[in-house]
């Protein structure tokens, strides 16, 4: 199955939507896995770094019981800062 995370766009940023912004379905948020996640933004040591201190923030959370509902991912993480 394809990753539901799309690629940089040509503004270098994930894109909001991918072609019609009234279809639920190509709006975001993309409903993505942990693993989505790593395989698509892990690109650099850098990233992975970011993603490691994500992967332990969501371990604390999982430990405290909070095992349902959803999380937001903004700012220069979901930009093609490399370029």
């Amino acid at each position: 199955m394809p990753n539901p995370i799309p690629t940089f766009d040509h503004n270098l940023v994930i894109p909001p939507h991918l072609g019609d912004p009234v279809n639920l379905g190509q709006l975001s948020p993309y409903r993505c896995t942990t693993v989505d996640l790593c395989q698509r933004l892990g690109t650099t040591p850098e990233r992975r770094t970011i993603l490691g201190k994500f992967l332990d923030f969501r371990e604390r959370l999982h430990k405290a019981d909070l095992t349902s509902g959803f999380q937001w991912l903004d700012g220069s993480f979901l930009e093609n800062v490399e370029t």
